[in-house]
Protein backbone atom coordinates (compact mmCIF):
# COMPACT_ATOMS: atom_id res chain seq x y z
CA UNK A 1 0.00 0.00 0.00
CA UNK A 2 1.41 3.33 -1.10
CA UNK A 3 1.19 6.25 1.35
CA UNK A 4 1.11 9.94 0.23
CA UNK A 5 3.90 12.08 1.43
CA UNK A 6 2.82 14.61 4.04
CA UNK A 7 4.78 17.88 4.37
CA UNK A 8 6.57 18.13 7.59
CA UNK A 9 5.12 21.66 8.15
CA UNK A 10 2.86 24.33 6.46
CA UNK A 11 3.68 28.06 5.93
CA UNK A 12 1.08 30.81 6.66
CA UNK A 13 1.13 34.51 5.64
CA UNK A 14 4.29 36.12 6.81
CA UNK A 15 4.64 39.53 8.42
CA UNK A 16 6.19 41.03 5.29
CA UNK A 17 3.35 39.83 3.06
CA UNK A 18 0.78 41.22 5.53
CA UNK A 19 2.45 44.63 5.63
CA UNK A 20 2.62 44.76 1.82
CA UNK A 21 -1.06 43.83 1.54
CA UNK A 22 -2.08 46.47 4.10
CA UNK A 23 0.04 49.10 2.30
CA UNK A 24 -1.51 48.30 -1.09
CA UNK A 25 -4.98 48.36 0.43
CA UNK A 26 -4.42 51.74 2.05
CA UNK A 27 -3.00 53.08 -1.21
CA UNK A 28 -6.07 51.94 -3.16
CA UNK A 29 -8.39 53.41 -0.53
CA UNK A 30 -6.48 56.71 -0.66
CA UNK A 31 -6.67 56.88 -4.46
CA UNK A 32 -10.39 56.07 -4.45
CA UNK A 33 -11.10 58.59 -1.69
CA UNK A 34 -9.12 61.26 -3.55
CA UNK A 35 -11.09 60.66 -6.74
CA UNK A 36 -14.35 60.81 -4.81
CA UNK A 37 -13.40 64.06 -3.08
CA UNK A 38 -12.30 65.53 -6.42
CA UNK A 39 -15.59 64.57 -8.07
CA UNK A 40 -17.61 65.99 -5.19
CA UNK A 41 -15.63 69.25 -5.35
CA UNK A 42 -16.15 69.49 -9.11
CA UNK A 43 -19.85 68.79 -8.70
CA UNK A 44 -20.11 71.50 -6.03
CA UNK A 45 -18.26 73.94 -8.29
CA UNK A 46 -20.59 73.18 -11.20
CA UNK A 47 -23.63 73.78 -8.99
CA UNK A 48 -22.13 77.05 -7.76
CA UNK A 49 -21.39 78.10 -11.33
CA UNK A 50 -24.97 77.36 -12.36
CA UNK A 51 -26.43 79.28 -9.41
CA UNK A 52 -24.15 82.25 -10.06
CA UNK A 53 -25.05 82.32 -13.77
CA UNK A 54 -28.75 82.16 -12.92
CA UNK A 55 -28.30 85.03 -10.45
CA UNK A 56 -26.64 87.24 -13.05
CA UNK A 57 -29.21 86.30 -15.68
CA UNK A 58 -32.09 87.12 -13.34
CA UNK A 59 -30.61 90.59 -12.74
CA UNK A 60 -30.17 91.26 -16.46
CA UNK A 61 -33.58 89.89 -17.43
CA UNK A 62 -35.41 92.05 -14.89
CA UNK A 63 -33.60 95.25 -15.83
CA UNK A 64 -33.74 94.53 -19.59
CA UNK A 65 -37.52 94.04 -19.50
CA UNK A 66 -37.98 97.18 -17.43
CA UNK A 67 -35.65 99.52 -19.32
CA UNK A 68 -37.51 98.76 -22.57
CA UNK A 69 -40.37 100.83 -21.15
CA UNK A 70 -38.21 103.95 -20.83
CA UNK A 71 -39.96 106.96 -22.34
CA UNK A 72 -43.49 105.57 -22.08
CA UNK A 73 -46.08 108.30 -21.54
CA UNK A 74 -49.83 107.75 -21.48
CA UNK A 75 -50.39 111.16 -23.11
CA UNK A 76 -47.96 110.58 -25.94
CA UNK A 77 -50.67 111.57 -28.44
CA UNK A 78 -50.32 115.10 -27.09
CA UNK A 79 -46.71 115.08 -28.26
CA UNK A 80 -47.43 113.67 -31.71
CA UNK A 81 -45.11 115.19 -34.25
CA UNK A 82 -46.88 117.25 -36.88
CA UNK A 83 -43.89 118.96 -38.41
CA UNK A 84 -43.73 121.58 -35.70
CA UNK A 85 -42.92 119.93 -32.33
CA UNK A 86 -42.92 123.34 -30.67
CA UNK A 87 -46.71 123.18 -30.88
CA UNK A 88 -46.85 119.83 -29.15
CA UNK A 89 -46.38 118.87 -25.52
CA UNK A 90 -42.93 117.62 -24.57
CA UNK A 91 -42.69 114.06 -23.28
CA UNK A 92 -41.20 114.38 -19.76
CA UNK A 93 -40.13 110.71 -19.73
CA UNK A 94 -37.82 110.75 -22.76
CA UNK A 95 -34.43 111.08 -21.06
CA UNK A 96 -32.07 108.15 -20.45
CA UNK A 97 -28.81 108.11 -18.47
CA UNK A 98 -26.09 107.74 -19.67
CA UNK A 99 -26.51 109.93 -22.73
CA UNK A 100 -25.91 108.43 -26.19
CA UNK A 101 -22.23 107.73 -26.77
CA UNK A 102 -21.42 107.71 -23.04
CA UNK A 103 -20.95 104.87 -20.56
CA UNK A 104 -21.31 104.52 -16.81
CA UNK A 105 -21.71 101.98 -14.00
CA UNK A 106 -25.34 103.10 -13.63
CA UNK A 107 -28.42 103.41 -15.80
CA UNK A 108 -31.31 105.77 -15.13
CA UNK A 109 -34.63 106.08 -16.93
CA UNK A 110 -38.27 107.03 -16.37
CA UNK A 111 -41.70 105.97 -17.56
CA UNK A 112 -45.29 106.65 -16.56
CA UNK A 113 -46.76 104.08 -14.20
CA UNK A 114 -50.05 105.62 -13.10
CA UNK A 115 -53.13 107.35 -14.51
CA UNK A 116 -51.82 110.83 -13.72
CA UNK A 117 -50.48 111.79 -17.15
CA UNK A 118 -49.35 115.35 -16.47
CA UNK A 119 -45.83 116.52 -17.29
CA UNK A 120 -44.48 115.91 -13.80
CA UNK A 121 -42.29 112.84 -13.28
CA UNK A 122 -42.97 111.43 -9.81
CA UNK A 123 -40.13 110.02 -7.71
CA UNK A 124 -41.57 106.49 -8.00
CA UNK A 125 -41.40 106.76 -11.79
CA UNK A 126 -37.60 106.92 -11.84
CA UNK A 127 -35.81 103.62 -12.15
CA UNK A 128 -32.32 102.31 -12.77
CA UNK A 129 -29.47 99.94 -11.97
CA UNK A 130 -26.17 100.46 -10.13
CA UNK A 131 -23.22 98.61 -8.64
CA UNK A 132 -23.34 98.84 -4.85
CA UNK A 133 -19.65 99.10 -3.95
CA UNK A 134 -20.37 98.63 -0.23
CA UNK A 135 -21.73 95.07 -0.34
CA UNK A 136 -20.90 94.30 -4.01
CA UNK A 137 -24.49 93.75 -5.11
CA UNK A 138 -26.42 94.86 -8.18
CA UNK A 139 -29.16 97.25 -7.00
CA UNK A 140 -32.38 98.30 -8.71
CA UNK A 141 -33.74 101.82 -8.14
CA UNK A 142 -37.35 101.97 -7.02
CA UNK A 143 -37.55 105.76 -6.69
CA UNK A 144 -35.29 108.75 -7.17
CA UNK A 145 -34.98 112.51 -7.21
CA UNK A 146 -33.60 112.92 -10.75
CA UNK A 147 -32.91 111.06 -13.97
CA UNK A 148 -29.28 110.49 -12.99
CA UNK A 149 -29.14 107.87 -10.20
CA UNK A 150 -27.56 108.79 -6.86
CA UNK A 151 -26.84 107.09 -3.55
CA UNK A 152 -29.64 109.13 -1.94
CA UNK A 153 -32.25 107.33 -4.07
CA UNK A 154 -34.14 104.25 -2.88
CA UNK A 155 -32.41 101.04 -3.91
CA UNK A 156 -33.23 97.35 -3.65
CA UNK A 157 -30.63 94.59 -3.96
CA UNK A 158 -31.20 92.27 -6.92
CA UNK A 159 -28.28 89.92 -6.24
CA UNK A 160 -27.32 87.95 -3.13
CA UNK A 161 -23.89 89.02 -1.78
CA UNK A 162 -23.71 85.71 0.07
CA UNK A 163 -23.60 83.90 -3.27
CA UNK A 164 -22.22 86.44 -5.74
CA UNK A 165 -19.91 89.44 -5.49
CA UNK A 166 -20.68 91.80 -8.38
CA UNK A 167 -17.37 93.21 -9.57
CA UNK A 168 -18.51 95.38 -12.47
CA UNK A 169 -21.62 96.93 -13.96
CA UNK A 170 -21.10 98.64 -17.32
CA UNK A 171 -23.83 100.54 -19.14
CA UNK A 172 -23.45 102.20 -22.53
CA UNK A 173 -26.01 104.04 -24.62
CA UNK A 174 -26.25 104.36 -28.38
CA UNK A 175 -28.60 106.28 -30.61
CA UNK A 176 -29.39 105.79 -34.30
CA UNK A 177 -31.24 108.55 -36.11
CA UNK A 178 -33.75 108.55 -38.94
CA UNK A 179 -34.20 111.91 -40.67
CA UNK A 180 -37.72 113.31 -40.89
CA UNK A 181 -36.77 116.07 -43.33
CA UNK A 182 -38.96 114.58 -46.05
CA UNK A 183 -41.96 115.14 -43.79
CA UNK A 184 -41.34 118.89 -43.68
CA UNK A 185 -42.90 121.41 -46.05
CA UNK A 186 -39.51 123.14 -46.25
CA UNK A 187 -36.50 120.81 -46.33
CA UNK A 188 -33.59 123.27 -46.20
CA UNK A 189 -32.48 124.38 -42.74
CA UNK A 190 -31.08 127.82 -42.04
CA UNK A 191 -27.36 128.09 -41.40
CA UNK A 192 -26.58 127.38 -37.73
CA UNK A 193 -30.03 126.03 -36.97
CA UNK A 194 -30.14 123.67 -33.99
CA UNK A 195 -31.88 120.30 -34.32
CA UNK A 196 -32.88 120.94 -37.87
CA UNK A 197 -34.07 118.96 -39.70
CA UNK A 198 -35.95 116.89 -37.12
CA UNK A 199 -35.09 113.24 -36.64
CA UNK A 200 -36.35 110.12 -34.96
CA UNK A 201 -33.98 108.88 -32.24
CA UNK A 202 -33.82 105.10 -31.94
CA UNK A 203 -32.04 104.26 -28.69
CA UNK A 204 -30.23 101.13 -27.51
CA UNK A 205 -28.85 100.34 -24.08
CA UNK A 206 -26.13 97.74 -23.51
CA UNK A 207 -25.74 96.37 -19.97
CA UNK A 208 -22.94 94.08 -18.82
CA UNK A 209 -22.69 92.57 -15.35
CA UNK A 210 -19.66 90.68 -14.03
CA UNK A 211 -19.25 88.81 -10.76
CA UNK A 212 -17.29 86.19 -8.83
CA UNK A 213 -18.53 83.51 -6.46
CA UNK A 214 -18.29 84.66 -2.86
CA UNK A 215 -16.93 81.30 -1.67
CA UNK A 216 -14.75 80.67 -4.74
CA UNK A 217 -13.03 83.80 -6.12
CA UNK A 218 -11.64 81.75 -8.98
CA UNK A 219 -15.16 81.28 -10.38
CA UNK A 220 -15.93 84.29 -12.59
CA UNK A 221 -18.83 84.98 -14.93
CA UNK A 222 -19.95 87.85 -17.17
CA UNK A 223 -23.29 88.33 -18.94
CA UNK A 224 -24.41 91.03 -21.37
CA UNK A 225 -27.78 92.26 -22.63
CA UNK A 226 -28.61 94.65 -25.48
CA UNK A 227 -31.95 96.41 -25.23
CA UNK A 228 -33.77 98.46 -27.85
CA UNK A 229 -36.11 100.99 -26.27
CA UNK A 230 -39.69 100.74 -27.47
CA UNK A 231 -40.41 104.47 -27.35
CA UNK A 232 -38.33 106.46 -29.84
CA UNK A 233 -37.94 110.19 -29.38
CA UNK A 234 -38.68 112.85 -31.97
CA UNK A 235 -36.07 115.60 -31.77
CA UNK A 236 -35.95 118.91 -33.61
CA UNK A 237 -38.10 121.14 -35.78
CA UNK A 238 -38.79 121.57 -39.46
CA UNK A 239 -37.17 124.58 -41.13
CA UNK A 240 -39.17 127.68 -40.34
CA UNK A 241 -41.23 125.94 -37.61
Amino acid sequence: MTRCAVPSHQRGIGLVEMLVSITLGLFLIGVTAGMLVSQLAEHRRMLLDTRMTQELRAVLDLVARDVKRAGYWGSSADAAWTGAPANAASNPYQGVFPAPGASDSRVGYTYSRDSNEDQVVASNERFGLRLNTSNRSADWRTSGAALTPSDADTWQALSDPGLLRVTRVSVSSREDTVSLADRCAVTTCATGAVDCPPHLALRQIEIEVEGVATTDPGLHRSLKAQVSLRNPAVIGNCPGA
